[in-house]
């Protein structure tokens, strides 16, 4: 081939890429806004069924996040929001809603790219009946079910379910958090276990502190699913000791059994400060 066949070829493949990328980028544009409406008219259809004796639904923007506000006579009965998981095939949206106390009313799964006749099972009803009546002050994951071969999913749903959760109880309405970390310099030597809400149920680990620092975190029991659990622990025991802090990021893809480890480490300790 010669050079200038190559080129005319190059030149092709660019007009070609070009024409492609407007093409997408105008099929987003067209797309993109009925999406939105889409899942706004879900989101509406959604707070009027979790609050049955809601007559309106307004939105509220605060610091850049969008909240939905079912109104009954003019008072708030419940708010939503919406919030994003990591799934087995990509991210899942969806929308979570509490009541003025921040338990959970319900869930909505806005989109997502699981696995048909798998990962799908999150949309289904009985599914997402799970998650009504959990409480703020509860672990989303000890109170959901797993399901083989929806783990991944499941796991995404879930995590979604407790940061929209979180957000709506400790943000917009203003409740108190739970405490998320200790001052290890504050804590006498010793060695200690506490208990943290993993993906499958209760983590108990044993913290063993020296000199105001941790040097030690042992497993002692855990209920999660082996293939979360292994990709978790040690690495979240590593990171918690390296930084001396549990708020450490989650390994990716487990992030339910890391933030169980980093709840029981904070457990053992936060009684112990002197």
């Amino acid at each position: 081939m010669s050079f200038g066949e190559i080129l005319k070829l190059g030149i092709t493949l660019m007009v070609v890429a070009i024409v492609s990328a407007g093409v997408l980028t105008f099929a987003h544009g067209v797309t993109a806004p009925v999406i939105e409406e889409q899942q706004l008219a879900e989101i509406e259809d959604a707070m009027f069924e979790f609050f049955p004796d809601a007559d309106e639904v307004k939105i509220e923007e605060i610091d850049g996040e969008e909240y939905y506000i079912a109104l009954a006579d003019g008072e708030e009965v419940g708010v939503a929001t919406r919030s994003v998981g990591g799934g087995y095939g990509g991210d899942i949206k969806m929308m979570v809603a509490v009541d003025m106390d921040g338990t959970i009313k319900g869930v909505q799964i806005l989109a997502h790219e699981e696995t048909a006749g798998l990962g799908d099972v999150i949309e289904k009803e009985d599914f997402r009946e799970e998650f009504v009546g959990i409480d703020k002050e509860t672990a989303v994951s000890a109170e959901v079910d797993n399901i083989s071969g929806a783990t991944a999913s499941v796991g995404g749903a879930t995590t979604g379910a407790e940061r929209g959760r979180d957000q709506l109880a400790f943000e917009y309405l203003g409740f108190e958090a739970p405490e998320t970390d200790v001052d290890v310099t504050q804590v006498p030597d010793g060695t200690y276990e506490g208990t943290g809400d993993g993906f499958g149920g209760d983590t108990v680990v044993e913290v063993t502190v020296e000199g105001g620092e941790i040097v030690e975190i042992e497993e002692i029991s855990n209920e999660d699913t082996p293939e979360y659990w292994d990709d978790a622990w040690p690495e979240i025991a590593d990171r918690i000791i390296e930084a001396q802090s549990m708020e450490v990021d989650a390994v990716s893809g487990a992030t339910a059994s890391s933030e169980g480890v980093m709840e029981a480490v904070v457990n053992a300790l936060i009684d112990e400060t002197e």
